[in-house]
């Protein structure tokens, strides 16, 4: 992840010199975002419709890895994240902390709404990206976070690669450790392709790095006064350095600094799995959540007072979508597929999970969002009912992607449910795309896109997690071998909705019986109020009504009792497996 301000002090002192045909391994999260680098050199950083698809920084990946080979350095591995170790947490968070306050910050820029596209931008199809440019543009504007699915969308493109698949590599680490130890058993120098400057503290072998004890150890104490203080200059840092023997504490406290770099701390359980091999694919996030449910099994029998808060607290970080900070969280709506999954995950484990803890927008430092995770005994009851919901939906508009659309909209008419009042904004959207008067660049826009997304990565989240699951244990149940075959449809991420689709979508959701299946999902007296306003759509152009007369459920007979479980209950009676 990098050691704070390590590299802009060092940067200046560096030797440049160029690079002679050899070996390489590279460090694959680096690789992302030096790619969304690349392709967003010629945009209009502070418009999140000029951000490059996945097809695009797929391509520009696979690009920029072949123009490197014609010039003579060999590619032997790519590594990815797939656990971070315990101490990087604080970091994690701190990081998390700083994105979610730039989008608030960015909301608050654009608050009528986001910055349109410019009429120059080139379709994706034609954009040409160049991969070695000399400079790069900064932008000191708010701008909105990069996107969500950036990682694993470059896994994708690289494992689809007969090229690179096979050297695609999720670690049960830090990408930068496996770097490093593949370089020191490699029998000639290797390059190592990274932007982390992590890499200066790890041992890399005299073949490597020739540096002497002494420097080996003067630039790991820097690193180490440097990541305790960020805020220090170069010489203040410098000067901490010199006293490096006064404090005991202190002294031990750099000691572990150091030894967490020569044996780096690794996942439980979980061996290094080549992506593109017989192992199913995890995204990294989700990989480091399944590590944490290993590491809860490989400790069973062990008193759980004596645990450390790390395994007694399962965390997953979600990613962070670009939505309204105005709102509740876009991930709210489809947190009952991610219970689902998480449940699955305690087929794993004896030991039970309670609770997991969701890392995604916040506004100060905390242990996240707890949801709870259905016990065991209710996995069967949640899937039959999923299956039932996504048979209801197929049977209605095909295996068309409208199924994954409306159960977005689904979703986010059951979170205005449960809260008893507001409206289903998925709706209000589709009442203004019917009448013409939809504004891609409002912010009501950009949240429920962002919602359609939370849902259809949940459901991927679920795929991965019942294929692990299904390569761990002798049988899978029958409803979640089914539930999974049901999931392999699921779009690919460059299929997953976006600011330059999702107004067409909306159009097919009416278009392709999507208001008919909706109606028919929905057919529970819970939702009597939001039924006649999706046959309203159905049938004729929605009038611009005043806020007096729209609050939404609200209307009529008061509030809408809030559901007493969860969204998938609501049809256990009305739907029927194949």
């Amino acid at each position: 992840m990098g050691i704070p301000q390590l590299k802009k002090h060092l940067e200046p002192h560096a030797e440049r010199k160029v690079i002679e045909p050899c070996k390489a391994v590279v460090d694959g999260p680096s690789l992302a975002y030096h790619i969304l680098g690349l392709c967003c050199r010629q945009t209009r950083r502070t418009s999140p419709f000029e951000q490059p698809t996945y097809d695009l920084l797929g391509r520009t990946a696979i690009s920029w890895l072949n123009a490197i080979e014609e010039c003579g350095i060999s590619v032997i591995a790519i590594y990815f994240d797939g656990y971070l170790p315990r101490q990087k947490r604080p970091e994690r968070v701190q990081r998390l902390l700083h994105s979610s306050r730039d989008l608030i910050k960015y909301h608050s820029a654009f608050i009528t709404g986001v910055p349109r596209a410019s009429s120059s931008k080139a379709d994706d199809d034609t954009t040409v990206v160049d991969l070695f440019p000399h400079s790069w543009p900064g932008e000191s504007r708010p701008k909105p976070p990069p996107p969500a699915f950036l990682v694993p969308a470059i896994i994708d493109a690289l494992c689809a690669s007969e090229s690179y698949a096979r050297l695609v590599y999720l670690v049960p680490g830090e990408a930068d450790g496996f770097c490093a130890e593949r370089a020191r058993r490699e029998g000639e120098p290797v390059v190592i392709l990274t932007s982390d400057s992590d890499l200066l503290v790890h041992p890399l072998g005299d073949n490597q790095a020739a540096r002497g004890e002494e420097r080996g150890d003067g630039l790991s104490r820097l690193s180490f006064e440097l990541s305790r203080d960020p805020y220090l200059t170069l010489g203040q840092a410098v000067e901490k350095c010199k006293r490096k023997g006064d404090d005991e504490t202190l002294q031990k406290e750099y000691e572990a600094f150091v030894q967490s770099y020569l044996t780096p701390e690794i996942g439980t359980g979980f061996r290094e799995q080549g992506l593109g091999y017989n192992e199913p694919r995890l995204d990294p996030r989700v990989s480091e959540l399944v590590h944490q449910v290993l590491q809860r099994a490989s400790r069973e029998g062990q008193n759980e007072e004596s645990d450390g808060e790390h395994y007694r607290n399962v965390e997953m970080f979600l990613p962070l979508l670009l939505d309204s900070t105005s709102r509740t969280s876009a991930w709210e709506g489809s947190r009952d597929v991610r219970r689902l999954a998480y449940a699955v995950l305690q087929l794993l484990t004896t030991r039970p999970i309670s609770m997991v803890h969701e890392m995604r927008r916040m506004q100060r430092a905390s242990s996240g969002t707890a949801i709870e995770v259905p016990p065991q005994a209710k996995v069967s009851e949640l899937t039959s009912t999923l299956l039932n919901l996504m048979s209801k939906i197929q049977q209605s508009v095909g295996r068309t992607k409208v199924v994954w659309l409306v159960l977005g909209f689904f979703y986010d008419i059951c979170l205005t449910v449960d809260r008893g009042r507001g409206f289903p904004l998925g709706l209000e959207l589709l009442s203004q795309e019917k009448s013409g008067k939809l504004n891609e660049t409002s912010w009501e826009f950009v949240h429920f896109l962002a919602e359609v997304q939370a849902t259809c990565y949940s459901l991927r989240m679920l795929s991965q997690m019942l294929g692990f699951v299904a390569s761990r244990v002798k049988k899978l149940p029958k409803q979640l071998t089914r539930l999974s075959r049901l999931l392999e449809a699921l779009p690919s991420l460059p299929e997953f909705p976006s600011l330059g689709t999702f107004a067409e979508m909306l159009r097919s959701m009416r278009e392709e019986g999507g208001l008919d299946c909706l109606l028919n999902v929905c057919n529970d007296a819970r939702f009597n109020d939001i039924l006649p306003h999706i046959d309203e759509i159905k049938r004729s152009t929605i009038r611009k009504k005043s806020p007096k007369k729209t609050k939404g459920v609200q209307m009529g007979e008061g509030r809408i009792a809030p559901r007493l479980t969860n969204p998938f209950n609501l049809l256990v009676t009305a739907g029927s497996e194949d």
